[in-house]
C-alpha cells in the first residue's frame, strides 16, 4: 500500500479536508504564498514531448468527483515543494511537483494540481469541459499547439493538449474533470525531453482517481 498524504482545499471557514493525494512523496503541499512556476529563466529553446496516443478513450460515463489521487513518483524523479503556479486556474488548489533528480531547479517539471471548481455543474458535459479548458488557456495566455483531444487518465475521460506560454514554457497538459474538482497533470519540457516524456508516461499511468 502506497503512503498517503491528506491535503485540505476546502473553502475558508469550511471544516475538514476536501481531498487527499497519495503517493511515494511525503512533503506537505500548500497553496499559500505562491511563488513563480515556472521560475524565471533566460532559456528560450524547448523541445516537444513525445507521448504515445491513447489506445482507449472511454465513452463519457456519469461524472464523478475527484476527491482522492493516488500516484507513484516516476523513476528518476523527486518530489519538490519549490514550485507553484504563476497563474492558478482556480482560486483554491493543492499541488505536487516532481523534477528530475539530476536537475532540481530547472524547467523540466511534472506536476499534479487538483483545483476546486467554483460550483458544481461548470463542467458537467464534454462541451462544458472543453470550454473550461479554453477559459484556462485564455487566463494564462497559453498558445495551444495541439488539441485539446479526448483521451483517458486514471480510467476517466481527460482532455489532452500541448501548449506554450511566454514563448518559453512548453508542456503537455491533461485535464480530468469531476463534479467539483478538476485535476491538471502537466508535463513541462525544457532540456530533458526524453526524461520528461518517460516520466510523464509513468506518472499518468500510475494515477488512481476516486
Amino acid at each position: 500500500m502506497r503512503p498517503w498524504l491528506a491535503v485540505c482545499i476546502a473553502a475558508t471557514m469550511a471544516a475538514g479536508c476536501a481531498s487527499t493525494i497519495s503517493g511515494t512523496g511525503h512533503a506537505i503541499v500548500s497553496s499559500s504564498e505562491p511563488a513563480s512556476f515556472p521560475p524565471t529563466s533566460s532559456t528560450t529553446a524547448v523541445s516537444p514531448i513525445q507521448l504515445p496516443p491513447s489506445t482507449s478513450t472511454p465513452a463519457p460515463p456519469r461524472l464523478r468527483d475527484i476527491t482522492h489521487i493516488a500516484y507513484t513518483t516516476p523513476s528518476g524523479f523527486v518530489l519538490t515543494t519549490n514550485y507553484h503556479p504563476v497563474t492558478p486556474l482556480e482560486a483554491q488548489y493543492v499541488t505536487h511537483y516532481f523534477v528530475p533528480s539530476n536537475e532540481r531547479n530547472g524547467l523540466d517539471v511534472l506536476s499534479l494540481t487538483l483545483y476546486l471548481l467554483p460550483r458544481a455543474g461548470l463542467a458537467s458535459t464534454p462541451a462544458l469541459q472543453r470550454a473550461r479548458v479554453a477559459t484556462y488557456n485564455r487566463k494564462t495566455s497559453a498558445r495551444v499547439l495541439a488539441g485539446p483531444t479526448l483521451t483517458a487518465v486514471g480510467g476517466r475521460p481527460a482532455w489532452e493538449e500541448t501548449a506554450i506560454e511566454q514563448s518559453i514554457y512548453k508542456y503537455v497538459a491533461f485535464y480530468v474533470f469531476g463534479t467539483r474538482h478538476v485535476l491538471v497533470v502537466s508535463c513541462q519540457v525544457d532540456k530533458q525531453p526524453q526524461t520528461i516524456s518517460k516520466g510523464c508516461q509513468q506518472l499518468v499511468a500510475s494515477l488512481d482517481l476516486s
